[in-house]
């Protein structure tokens, strides 16, 4: 008797179809003894994207040098709420920055390095408003080309100012309200 071990390799010779049968690849199982056969589907890159679920932004993730000077900027810029670290008993803080979107900051002792070309962005529907709490707050702004206390405006029309954290992120506030 015979003994016949099935590797990816095989498989993946046949990207066409959904799945691969034995049958597929012309195997006589009459002198056969058939072990580690595993029933796999193949998914061509088209299939994939179709059989899956939406995307859905969770969280951004950044490493601080100091937790509780980053937790006391984002919730006197933003407003946003601490919520409870479910992940682990780490130092790690989390902030909430509503519709289930969540802000994670990481203490690292080690210097951060960061340019204007990484950013994240959040818009608001008060974009005068919010400018004008960044000004009470004394917090440096700037359009895209680093022009002081400017905003920039779009080709598409939106709005749009950058300025940085304590650690020297940049953060994007904009006028794109979407749906």
């Amino acid at each position: 008797m015979y003994t016949c071990h099935l590797n990816k390799q095989t498989f993946f010779k046949r990207l066409n179809k959904d799945y691969i049968t034995l049958t597929d690849l012309n195997i006589n199982l009459s002198n056969f003894k058939i072990e580690n056969i595993q029933l796999i589907q193949i998914f061509r890159p088209n299939d994939f994207f179709q059989k899956m679920s939406a995307f859905s932004f969770d969280h951004i993730a950044q490493s601080v040098t100091d937790v509780e000077v980053s937790i006391q900027f984002y919730q006197k810029v933003f407003g946003f709420d601490e919520i409870k670290n479910t992940a682990s008993n780490s130092k790690t803080r989390w902030l909430s920055m509503g519709g289930g979107k969540q802000l994670h900051l990481i203490p690292r002792s080690d210097q951060i390095k960061t340019n204007k070309a990484v950013h994240f962005a959040l818009s608001t529907a008060d974009f005068s408003v919010f400018v004008s709490h960044l000004e009470s707050l004394e917090i440096p702004y700037s359009d895209w080309r680093n022009t002081p206390n400017k905003d920039y405006v779009r080709n598409d029309g939106i709005r749009q100012i950058y300025f940085q954290d304590p650690d020297g992120y940049w953060i994007e506030v904009n006028d794109a309200v979407h749906g």
